[in-house]
């Protein structure tokens, strides 16, 4: 108090708050644009910020469905994910030497062949001449597995040198 039972003078405290606190949007959209933010910049950063995130989870979604989606969105997957599944079989219808494997290959394209020739048939073609491409094909094969038997016995017959298979195997039918 001074002398002459006054109060003394206080310091003046205005009340500001933040544009974002204040509760009336016309009001704080008016203060925001006067004190020169890009309202429509802002609202469409919000839209894209929303779009992407939205994209972002349907990505996560998507990659999360499995290998089917996958392998649908990009084909070469599926042929080496098939060509893995090859080569886990003829491993697993071996007991790991190279002639057991050449054996399974041998076996497995056999299997390949006839199911072609059948499928050939009931489509229409001519049965005479697929048998005899079945049976020259035969022939042939036996050749080749009779040189690969030769070489596989010189080298020792060691066991076929290959990595651990990730992906589940078919089944080779002998």
């Amino acid at each position: 108090m001074t002398p002459d039972g006054r109060i003394d003078p206080q310091p003046v405290t205005l009340d500001v708050v933040p544009v974002s606190m204040v509760e009336d949007a016309t009001r704080r959209e008016a203060l925001a644009a006067a004190n020169g933010r890009d309202l429509v910049q802002e609202r469409v950063s919000q839209v894209v910020r929303f779009l992407g995130v939205v994209v972002l989870l349907l990505a996560i979604v998507r990659c999360l469905v499995g290998c089917a989606a996958l392998e649908r969105a990009v084909p070469g997957v599926a042929v080496v994910h098939d060509v893995a599944k090859v080569g886990c079989a003829l491993l697993a219808a071996s007991d790991g030497s190279s002639a057991d494997v050449l054996a399974a290959t041998a076996n497995m394209q056999r299997a390949i062949v006839e199911a072609q020739a059948d499928a050939a048939k009931q489509r229409g073609a001519d049965q005479a001449t697929i048998d005899a491409l079945v049976r020259s094909i035969a022939v042939l094969s036996e050749v080749v597995r009779g040189n690969a038997e030769k070489v596989v016995t010189a080298a020792g017959n060691g066991p076929a040198v290959l990595p651990v298979c990730p992906a589940r195997s078919s089944t080779v039918t002998p």
